[in-house]
């Protein structure tokens, strides 16, 4: 059961924080901007993102390694190989990027500074591509490891 929860937790957290983001970007594009808001989201945008990183790196440690080796064996072997091994390699530059938010959220003036407004929108943007990605990726291996423990079992 907590390998359910668990396998569960880390993407509903991530979904909650691409909305934390849609939110800091309409934030920051607003005509008067609540530079305060702007702060505490990248703040807990940045410590979602954290959260993220210890729960599905422990899933990973943990459980993975039984789906990985039913996965690689079977006709859906490409969600490991291409889909986790992106995922795993993305997730850092996601980690990086969103850690880089407050920073140049408490360094600016968000208020009056084009350039750093446009680099929280670019950040946004970006970190949102690559989450919808991951999550995805997430979805196909998911999937894939369902297909391969069908096959396994003789069901298919």
């Amino acid at each position: 059961m907590f390998e359910g929860i668990l396998l569960l937790l880390h993407p509903a957290i991530a979904v909650i924080t691409m909305l934390l983001i849609v939110w800091l970007i309409v934030s920051v594009k607003c005509k008067n901007i609540n530079e305060a808001r702007v702060k505490k989201l990248s703040l807990v945008i940045a410590l979602f993102m954290l959260i993220i990183w210890v729960l599905a790196g422990y899933w990973y440690v943990i459980f993975y390694s039984t789906d990985k080796s039913v996965i690689i064996q079977s006709s859906w072997s490409f969600a490991h190989k291409f889909f986790m091994e992106t995922k795993e390699h993305i997730f850092f530059v996601v980690l990086i990027l969103s850690l880089y938010l407050p920073i140049v959220a408490f360094k600016n003036n968000i208020a009056t500074n084009k350039t750093a407004q446009n680099l929280i929108v670019t950040l946004g943007i970006i970190l949102l591509t690559l989450m919808l990605y991951i999550d995805g990726a997430g979805a196909i291996i998911s999937h894939g490891a369902e297909i391969a423990y069908m096959h396994k079992d003789g069901l298919v």
